[in-house]
């Protein structure tokens, strides 16, 4: 292993395993309590939040230290309605000819269809893409490696730092979003991956009904 470009690292946390043990276990209590939220309050979210919440994310891994990802945080009531307009246009040929009636059984629970009002309730859309080719200053272009992985990374630490801020999110990916790209003027070297809806939720908060996998059944140690 070639080590001539690494440096010291002095600021890594190193903690003792009582101490380790302690953070992963309220990490985990905080993680478990994250729900996806579709009904939000009108209260906006402050803009820094946002900001620590993207930075955060920027933090993430990824393949030969690319970093793939642009984040379009879109908080302007006329970009949400064309957004919502032209997602719901997808989402309506998905339910209609793309969505199997399995499919639409296993959403029930959920109570979702191609209506997205959480895209114009919600403080904040995140919208998130993934650079599909690195085009250079110079118009030369080449690869990206690893993009959508490093960017679902990406995503996990938003939504985690937004949900460690109090602010409720939900992940929409109509297909395709190649509007996005139009509605918010980014390169078509960009792809769009993700909708992060982040806004404070409705109080009472509602949720769906339903329970996550026990640990045994979603993981085996060797």
């Amino acid at each position: 292993m070639e080590l001539s470009n690494y440096e010291k690292y002095p600021t890594f946390n190193h903690l003792d395993e009582t101490q380790g043990i302690k953070k992963s276990q309220e990490f985990c209590e905080l993680a478990s309590k994250r729900r996806t939220i579709r009904i939000y309050d009108q209260k906006k979210v402050p803009d820094e939040l946002i900001k620590n919440a993207v930075k955060a994310a920027a933090s993430a891994p990824s393949g030969a230290n690319q970093q793939p990802w642009f984040f379009a945080v879109v908080k302007d009531d006329k970009l949400k309605k064309e957004i919502r307009i032209r997602a719901e246009e997808c989402e309506r040929d998905f339910y209609t000819k793309v969505a199997d009636q399995t499919f639409k059984e296993a959403l029930k629970p959920f109570g979702t269809d191609s209506e997205k009002h959480h895209l114009e309730d919600a403080s904040h859309i995140i919208a998130v893409f993934s650079q599909s080719k690195d085009v250079k200053p110079d118009g030369s272009v080449g690869p990206i490696y690893y993009g959508i992985k490093s960017t679902s990374i990406a995503v996990g630490i938003l939504i985690s730092a937004l949900h460690a801020a109090g602010v409720g999110t939900l992940t929409h990916t109509p297909s395709p979003m190649g509007f996005l790209n139009d509605i918010l003027d980014v390169p078509k070297n960009y792809r769009g991956q993700f909708l992060v809806m982040a806004g404070y939720p409705r109080l009472p908060v509602l949720v769906p009904s339903i329970s996550k996998k026990d640990y045994a059944d979603i993981c085996k140690v060797y």
